[in-house]
């Protein structure tokens, strides 16, 4: 499957499932995405490797929906990005990590 059908189809799902019946702000989108990112920390802070797969898998799913929602075309934003990286200097911006 191609990037953009896992957007369509977890937009879809989401639709379905009633998690779009109402408007929402962009940054409602933002902390689900960040709620699920935490759920990943917390299943690593306990140890389980499984739990940080799924809470993983949570994550693509909820930024697939929200790409749906929004109108973003993930897979182009996500290639135009790749190429602007390439070009930077070896960890740029004197970041340690």
């Amino acid at each position: 499957m191609r990037l953009k059908e896992y957007v369509d189809k977890c937009h879809q799902m989401a639709r379905e499932k009633g998690f779009h019946d109402e408007p929402r702000q962009l940054a409602v989108d933002i902390a689900l995405l960040h709620s699920e990112l935490s759920e990943v920390l917390e299943a690593d802070r306990c140890g389980d490797w499984d739990n940080v797969v799924e809470e993983m898998a949570d994550v693509a799913i909820r930024l697939f929906d929200t790409c749906g929602l929004w109108q973003i075309d993930l897979e182009e934003a996500i290639q135009k990005k790749i190429k602007e990286n390439s070009k930077r200097e070896f960890r740029h911006g004197g970041k340690k990590y």
